[in-house]
């Protein structure tokens, strides 16, 4: 099978949940020994390591630039936003790119258009219209919910943008996944809400869990700390359940362990994530860690403290697979399957949540638990559900092209 994934991002390095997904999926094709041909937009141009990384990868890699910042370009971006979310006019082609796009997708000759973040969604559809390669979708949210929660949790100089990749993003949505041959949600429960909603042509299809071609590899930090958080410092949601956390949560803890010692780690940390850091005598702030898994094997107790959000939080994932204890609001939960919900300890508010941590201190996970959790996590995100994926495609593959041939004697 031939897969061209058109991706809203470069997916690599895998800095946040949504490049994670993606990339450990190419990682998983390429494994299976599915050729995927790999299109995306780049902020900048790459480091050569993460371009080499990338054409081993993927046996084409075509990388687009985002809308330019000239005159002209805002006068036309403006007149797209009269009816296409921000996301989509960002991403627009000229038509000699579009062209020399179209030729050489056709020349890969997919079997199939993946789109991977919904603002690649209108350059798929306009490939699968040119060149009549059907598409599917792989939805990482139910996206208009999403986005309305990070526009309502937005302020200041970013309420603006939020409101401008909201609007009418929810008839691109649904017009996306109404023309899929099929789309495969990352969320068990955002499967329930498209099945509600009359769409009967999606799949579960969970993120996988950490790899170790995910990222550099670096030496493990001897430092340990009592409490890790590894996530994106910028967005509004991951920075409001820090703040909330080193603020309401922390104080709570510290008052029963006066040593208490705090990690705080993760990529492009605004500036009142600094401040909070520095003036929090506990924390400790690392930017942009090469390893997550160093990160994670220096914490004695793993946190999420993440209130808002759309989809599967890939950092819950990815802290069960260290087999150690984890505090997370319900939030950090949302989408996965039963089987693994049991392994988290659950907060409601910021008391309940330093007790959970504090009881986290003094039990220990048995080694007949740990090989339980092992069994349960590869069962969940383990490379055969990309297995199940690949012979799924096959199967709506195969329908398509029979009703194409039917209804074309």
């Amino acid at each position: 099978m031939k897969l061209t994934i058109i991706a809203m991002e470069i997916p690599y390095p895998p800095i946040h949940g949504g490049r994670v997904d993606i990339w450990r999926r190419i990682e998983a094709f390429r494994t299976l020994g599915v050729e995927t041909q790999l299109v995306c937009w780049k902020a900048e141009e790459p480091k050569a390591e993460d371009l080499a990384k990338l054409k081993h990868s993927v046996s084409d890699l075509q990388l687009l630039d985002f809308t330019g910042k000239t005159f002209s370009s805002f006068l036309r971006r403006g007149v797209d936003l009269l009816q296409n979310p921000l996301g989509i006019t960002s991403r627009r082609l000229d038509k000699a790119t579009f062209h020399q796009l179209s030729e050489n997708v056709r020349g890969f000759q997919p079997d199939l258009l993946l789109i991977d973040g919904i603002h690649a969604a209108a350059l798929a559809q306009q490939l699968s219209a040119k060149l009549d390669i059907p598409y599917i979708v792989r939805s990482h949210n139910i996206e208009h919910q999403h986005r309305h929660a990070l526009f309502r949790a937005a302020t200041g100089k970013q309420k603006l943008p939020a409101f401008l990749t909201v609007r009418n993003l929810k008839a691109l949505e649904f017009s996306t996944f109404q023309n899929a041959l099929a789309f495969f949600d990352i969320s068990v429960d955002d499967l329930e809400f498209w099945k509600e909603e009359g769409f009967d042509n999606g799949y579960f299809l969970p993120p996988l869990a950490h790899s170790e071609g995910d990222g550099p590899q670096s030496m493990v930090d001897a430092k340990t700390f009592d409490i890790v958080f590894l996530g994106n410092l910028y967005t509004d949601n991951n920075v409001e359940g820090i703040r909330w956390f080193l603020s309401d949560v922390v104080p709570l803890i510290q008052a029963q362990k006066p040593d208490l010692s705090v990690l705080i780690a993760g990529s492009k940390p605004r500036q009142s994530i600094r401040e909070l850091c520095d003036r929090t005598d506990c924390v400790e702030l690392r930017i942009n860690p090469e390893s997550a898994a160093d990160i994670y094997n220096s914490g004695s107790v793993l946190v999420n403290p993440i209130a808002v959000g759309g989809g599967v939080s890939i950092k819950s994932i990815d802290m069960l697979a260290t087999y150690k204890p984890i505090v997370s609001l319900d939030k950090g939960i949302y989408g996965l399957p039963d089987s693994v919900k049991s392994l988290f300890c659950l907060a409601s508010d910021a008391q309940s949540f330093a007790d959970r941590v504090l009881d986290c201190f003094t039990e220990s996970v048995a080694e007949p638990a740990k090989a339980e959790r092992r069994q349960l996590i590869d069962e969940a995100f383990g490379l055969p559900r990309v297995e199940l994926l690949v012979q799924q495609l096959e199967e709506i593959l195969g329908r398509d092209r029979a009703g194409s041939t039917s209804s074309h004697p």
